[in-house]
């Protein structure tokens, strides 16, 4: 018995690709079914079906009261789903106090935010009994939009034609004479500044570019050297300010020079 031939109807048909939206396009989605949009045209413009229209439709001021009272409106656009923080107050806390350190221009960093949170719980004598680990701070960030941003600062221009040039010269000069890599030494100084605070941070969803606190201009000059093949490294060669400083009285061992 010869198979059915299928319709040119089912043939062309495809298959829907998954849409997940977020809490803010569900808000706007439901705003446009109430002021009359065809359900057909948001399955077209969204990608959903019709069920999942009606669906998004019966949580309408679950939907509302949420986005109400978010504080960050903007992490609205990456939530997918309704979730609340275990204790709502100290939720409020831990980002108004992320805000205040952001305002002053203090670097924030993952497990500073966990620390902290420890500080709350136990300030706020919480009973709950909660491991604040990177799975909280996950959490954290993507309820109030927190992202890495990296603190901006002075961009150094380089000579990248003049180092194109070196490095053709010093690959010549190595095959001439034919050296080794037991036998190249690079040497290069450096400024250590010891009290300089992380250049990236922890920022809320409504900060555009992150600002830091002032640069501690306290170094000192360290200078590495050591064989390409890495089997030889000499000990740092350190320049501090003071030519005998107090803090090494009676040090006679340093792991440096």
């Amino acid at each position: 018995m010869p198979k059915r031939a299928l319709s040119s109807t089912v043939a062309s048909r495809t298959k829907r690709k998954h849409a997940t939206l977020s809490i803010k396009d569900k808000v706007n989605l439901t705003k446009k079914l109430e002021s009359g949009t065809a359900v057909a045209k948001l399955c077209e413009e969204y990608g959903l079906g019709k069920s999942t229209i009606y669906d998004i439709k019966k949580q309408k001021k679950e939907l509302f009261e949420f986005f109400a009272d978010s504080d960050t409106p903007m992490a609205m656009g990456e939530r997918k789903i309704i979730c609340h923080a275990k204790n709502d107050d100290q939720d409020r806390v831990m980002i108004e106090w992320v805000r205040q350190r952001r305002s002053e221009g203090v670097p924030l960093s993952g497990p500073l935010l966990m620390e902290q949170a420890k500080i709350f719980h136990r300030s706020m004598n919480l009973t709950t009994d909660y491991s604040y680990t990177t799975g909280w701070l996950t959490k954290f960030k993507k309820r109030h939009g927190i992202r890495q941003l990296k603190i901006c600062g002075d961009r150094v221009s380089a000579n990248a034609e003049a180092a194109e040039d070196f490095v053709n010269e010093f690959v010549s000069l190595v095959e001439t004479e034919k050296l080794s890599p037991e036998q190249i030494y690079n040497a290069d100084e450096t400024g250590l500044f010891w009290r300089y605070v992380p250049r990236s941070t922890l920022a809320t969803a409504d900060e555009k570019d992150a600002t830091g606190v002032k640069d501690s201009k306290e170094r000192i000059t360290i200078l590495g050297c050591g064989n390409a093949a890495g089997s030889h490294k000499m000990k740092l060669f350190v320049i501090g300010k003071s030519a005998k400083p107090r803090a090494f009285k009676n040090v006679k061992v340093f792991p440096v020079k």
